[in-house]
């Protein structure tokens, strides 16, 4: 995929930013743009939600965790209609790829390198 993050991260152009939640946790500052600029050009039949769950999935890595934008922010930034990011989100916390924690967010767990 192309784009690299600070540090290569590598994935969707992430920036770490580290700004601290309730739990301490880095906060991942995302280029939304670039992500919506991505769905565009993705298969169109293809569901949405189908689309940015493959984002995320492909830019998630071992050295890239943190909390990720609420479920308002995802929609608002993309254009998208919530349900849409939430049946992404919700693929993703089936597979193992985020982890939500109520009242805390959505967190992307590291995947372990095989």
């Amino acid at each position: 995929m192309a784009g690299v993050g600070v540090a290569g991260l590598g994935g969707w152009r992430a920036r770490r930013a580290w700004v601290s939640c309730r739990d301490g946790a880095p906060a991942i500052r995302i280029d939304l743009d670039w992500i919506g600029l991505r769905l565009v050009r993705d298969d169109p039949r293809r569901p949405l939600y189908r689309q940015l769950a493959q984002i995320v999935r492909e830019a998630s890595g071992p050295a890239l965790r943190g909390r990720l934008p609420t479920e308002r922010q995802w929609a608002s930034g993309l254009r998208l209609a919530r349900v849409t990011v939430r049946k992404a989100l919700d693929e993703l916390a089936r597979e193992g790829v985020i982890e939500r924690r109520q009242g805390a967010g959505t967190f992307l767990r590291p995947v372990r390198p095989a």
